[in-house]
C-alpha cells in the first residue's frame, strides 16, 4: 500500500513540480499523496495529520500543501470553538506567511496581508486599529494585487470608525475613499473589458466551458465591486 501511494505521490508531483531535495523523503511523499486524496473529497479531518506532517518536514516540497492546506485548516476553524479556534486560525495565518516565503510565485504581498486580515476579521482577533494598519500598508505597499472587495471594504470602514472614535483625521478618511473608489473603478472597468470579449460567443452559442466558467466569475465579481462601493458611500454617509 505504502508502494502504491509512493509511486501516486511521485505521478502526482511529475505535475505539479516539486522541490527535488524534499521529493528524496519517501515518508512526505506518501503523506502527500494521502493528505491530497483525502482533501479532493473534503474529508478534511482525516487529512490534517498527513498534511501537518508533510507541511512541518517539507515545506518547499509542493504547493498542494498550501492549496490543500488552506481549506484543512478553514474546516477546522469553522468546527472549532474557544482556544482551538484560536490555534487553528493562528495556525492558518502562519501558511500564509509560508506560502509567501517558499511559493511566492504563487501568491504576493497583498493577496498574503489581506487573507491573514481576513482570518482576524472573521475570528474578532484584531483591533480595528490593527486592521486598518494591516490592510493600509498591504495597499499602499501592493495596490495593484488589492483586489478583494471585502478587504477593500474593510478598510474603508475600519478608518471610517477610527475617525468616528476620534483617532484618525477626517481628510485621511477622503484620500483613502478616494484611492479605494478609483481602484474598484478600474477593476470593475477590466472585468467590463472581459465581459465584452466574450459576450459576442455567448450570443453565438461559441463559448467553451473554461469560457463559461470565467464569464460567470467575472460577472460575479463586478456585481460584488458594485455592492461594495455602494456600501462604501453608505459608510461615508
Amino acid at each position: 500500500m505504502k508502494t502504491k501511494l509512493y509511486f501516486t505521490a511521485i505521478m502526482f508531483l511529475g505535475m505539479m513540480g516539486v522541490s527535488n531535495a524534499q521529493a528524496q523523503n519517501p515518508e512526505c511523499m506518501t503523506n502527500l499523496s494521502i493528505f491530497s486524496e483525502h482533501a479532493k473529497v473534503k474529508n478534511y479531518d482525516a487529512a490534517y495529520e498527513p498534511w501537518k506532517m508533510v507541511y512541518e518536514t517539507c515545506p518547499q516540497l509542493n504547493n498542494a500543501i498550501y492549496v490543500y492546506g488552506e481549506r484543512i485548516l478553514k474546516d477546522k476553524v469553522e468546527k472549532a470553538t474557544g482556544a482551538d479556534k484560536e490555534k487553528f486560525a493562528n495556525e492558518l495565518i502562519g501558511l500564509y506567511d509560508n506560502k509567501l516565503k517558499h511559493f511566492a510565485s504563487k501568491t504576493n504581498v497583498a493577496e498574503t496581508a489581506i487573507d491573514k486580515a481576513l482570518v482576524k476579521y472573521d475570528n474578532k482577533m484584531a483591533t480595528d486599529e490593527e486592521m486598518y494598519k494591516t490592510l493600509d500598508d498591504a495597499f499602499k505597499q501592493d495596490q495593484e494585487n488589492f483586489k478583494n472587495p471585502k478587504a477593500l471594504y474593510i478598510y474603508f470602514s475600519t478608518l471610517v470608525d477610527l475617525n468616528k472614535a476620534g483617532t484618525k483625521d477626517l481628510q485621511e478618511v477622503f484620500d483613502v475613499y478616494d484611492a479605494v473608489t478609483e481602484k474598484i473603478e478600474t477593476e470593475n472597468e477590466k472585468l467590463t473589458g472581459q465581459i465584452s470579449k466574450l459576450l459576442p460567443k455567448e450570443e453565438a452559442g461559441t463559448l467553451t466551458s473554461k469560457e463559461k466558467s470565467r464569464l460567470k466569475s467575472y460577472n460575479s465579481y463586478s456585481e460584488v465591486y458594485g455592492k461594495i462601493a455602494g456600501s462604501i458611500d453608505s459608510k461615508l454617509g
